[in-house]
């Protein structure tokens, strides 16, 4: 398996809304390898001071 970095803009977004966002992330890679597509997440990694929030994933 490979290991793919996503990067997103999350500029402005509030540590509550940033644990959504990462169960959110979670929840569709669990869903993706529900349907057959073998990806798992890994972790992020938020940036505050620009916004940028990298996370990982495993996949096929």
């Amino acid at each position: 398996m490979s290991v793919f970095m996503v990067e997103r803009d999350l500029k402005g977004i509030s540590m509550d809304d940033l644990a959504g966002a990462q169960k959110a992330a979670i929840a569709t890679a669990e869903k993706m390898s529900g349907a057959g597509e073998k990806i798992s997440y890994i972790r992020s990694t938020f940036a505050p001071e620009d916004g940028r929030c990298m996370c990982l994933f495993e996949g096929e």
